[in-house]
């Protein structure tokens, strides 16, 4: 499936359908749940994830995360070419997403937490942009001891489809 703002809400759907398939969650659209995807995530960056081999994965989680900016706090699934004449090209990417006058890429921001770990926190980014617009859904930004790094690396497998 392309990534476009008239997928994101099914690719977010099929991010939620493979996590609760296997008892991972609550993956509920929620200001909190972005903990959990952001300790999922911590997962493929502790055990040496790849993010060019795990673009699909990427996409499904990034979807989930810009459905929960758009539930939450009415950010906006913009088309790369509907970004406006002042985005230079470079910057452009396929499905971005419109909040409070900025523009947003959940895809990159995934990207990001898998190859470079917490010091691309998830809850933090959340916390900010909620900040930033004087909203009160901000998460508290949890350790990733809630899941065990065994429960973490099965979460892993069951995307890949193997044992890692």
């Amino acid at each position: 499936m392309e990534l476009s703002k008239e997928t994101a809400g099914q690719m977010a759907e099929q991010f939620v359908a493979i996590a609760s398939q296997h008892g991972d969650g609550p993956f509920d659209y929620s200001a909190p749940s972005v903990i959990l995807l952001d300790q999922l995530l911590d997962g493929f960056h502790s055990s040496g994830g790849n993010p060019e081999e795990m673009q699909g994965t990427i996409a499904v989680a990034s979807c989930y995360l810009g459905e929960v900016l758009r539930r939450v706090a009415g950010a906006e699934w913009l088309n790369g070419d509907e970004a406006g004449d002042n985005v230079p090209e470079v910057m452009r990417f396929p499905l971005m997403m419109k909040f409070e006058g900025s523009l947003l890429v959940p895809f990159s921001k995934v990207w990001k937490r898998v190859e470079n770990g917490s010091e691309d926190s998830l809850p933090f980014y959340f916390d900010v942009l909620m900040k930033q617009a004087g909203r009160d859904e901000v998460p508290r930004i949890a350790s990733s001891s809630q899941f065990s790094k065994k429960e973490k690396l099965g979460f892993m497998a069951r995307l890949f489809g193997k044992k890692l």
